[in-house]
C-alpha cells in the first residue's frame, strides 16, 4: 500500500500535494486518484507474476453437469484501488495493489471463498499446514521505489491538467 499525505513526504510530493490542495476539493480528488492508479499500473503484473497458479479441476453439478475449471482465480483477483480521503483542509490519497474479494468463475458464478482472505493464507501461511509464499512483500520490494519515482510525475501532470480543467469551467461542482 502506498499512502501519500501532507505529513510524511518527500519534498517533491509535498510540494505537489501542496499545489492540489489549492484546488477545488473535487478536482483535486478525481486527478489524484487517476494519478495513484497510473503510478501503481505496474503493479499489477508484478503481483499476478509473483502469485502461484492454482492447478485445474473439474466440478460436477448435481444434476449431472461437468465443468472444467481453469486454476489461476487469485491471479485474475489481482486490482489496484486508490482511496481519496478528505481530513479538513487536507486529503490523503492511498494507492492499493491487492485482491479483489470476488471473483467470478467460468460459469459467472462468484467464487464462495474470498479471494483476499486466500491471499492472506499464502502470504503469511497457517497453522494447518500452508506455508507462507511471500508474494506481496516480494511484489513490494519490486516495485517499490519504481513506484514512488512514477507517482512525483504522474502527479505532476495530474496537476496540469486539473489546472486546465480549473481554468475552463467545465466542472464547476456543487458549489
Amino acid at each position: 500500500m502506498i499512502n501519500v499525505g501532507l505529513r510524511d513526504v518527500n519534498e517533491q510530493v509535498l510540494g505537489l500535494m501542496k499545489a492540489f490542495s489549492q484546488l477545488p476539493n473535487h478536482i483535486a480528488k478525481k486527478h489524484l486518484q487517476a494519478s495513484m492508479k497510473r503510478a501503481l499500473k505496474d503493479a499489477v503484473p508484478a503481483l499476478k507474476k509473483n502469485t502461484p497458479k492454482a492447478k485445474t479441476y473439474i466440478r460436477i453439478r448435481k444434476d449431472g453437469a461437468v465443468f472444467r475449471i481453469a486454476g489461476g482465480s487469485l491471479r485474475k483477483a489481482v486490482t489496484v484501488k486508490s482511496k481519496y480521503v478528505n481530513k479538513g483542509t487536507f486529503g490523503t490519497v492511498y494507492g492499493i495493489v491487492g485482491y479483489s474479494t470476488v471473483t467470478y468463475n467460468q460459469l459467472g458464478y462468484g467464487e464462495s471463498v474470498s479471494q483476499s482472505r486466500k491471499a492472506i493464507w499464502l502470504e503469511s501461511g497457517t497453522s494447518r499446514g500452508v506455508r507462507p509464499v511471500g508474494m506481496i512483500s516480494k511484489t513490494m520490494s519490486e516495485i517499490g521505489s519504481p513506484c514512488a519515482t512514477r507517482l512525483a510525475d504522474e502527479m505532476a501532470k495530474a496537476l496540469e491538467k486539473a489546472a486546465l480543467e480549473v481554468a475552463s469551467k467545465k466542472n464547476p461542482g456543487r458549489s
